[in-house]
């Protein structure tokens, strides 16, 4: 399930904005509720039961943040040292420079395989 938390302070009002309208969101299930009522404003099968999508990435980016490598620093996408990356498919194009902080956002949002790999290269160990 994909949830979202909403402040509704940092929405500008508009008749565009109505309860009719619904958010365009691609996910089998997701929920987004107010952050100050804690109600929820959208929900599509809040209660499905779905696999965790990569407890890998997420470990990845644990160990990314927690070796304080800089989230500023940019990132060439280069699969030369990672063989295992080979034909797999990436909307992110190879030699891309891309800063560390959105390769993290890629792999944990998008779940890109590609990105996923790259933040954690520069460690002293291999991830």
């Amino acid at each position: 399930m994909l949830a979202v938390p909403f402040a509704p302070q940092a929405v500008a009002k508009t008749a565009a904005t109505t309860a009719a309208s619904q958010p365009e969101i691609a996910s089998g299930s997701a929920m987004i509720v107010d952050l100050n009522t804690h109600k929820v404003i959208y929900s599509n099968h809040p209660d499905l039961v779905r696999p965790i999508a990569s407890i890998t990435k997420l470990m990845t980016a644990m160990v990314v943040l927690d070796a304080r490598l800089p989230l500023d620093e940019i990132l060439k996408v280069d699969i030369s040292q990672t063989p295992e990356m080979k034909g797999v498919y990436s909307r992110v194009r190879l030699n891309s420079e891309i800063s560390r902080k959105n390769m993290l956002l890629l792999a944990l949002m998008s779940s890109e395989n590609r990105a996923a790999g790259k933040p954690g290269a520069l460690l002293p160990w291999r991830l």
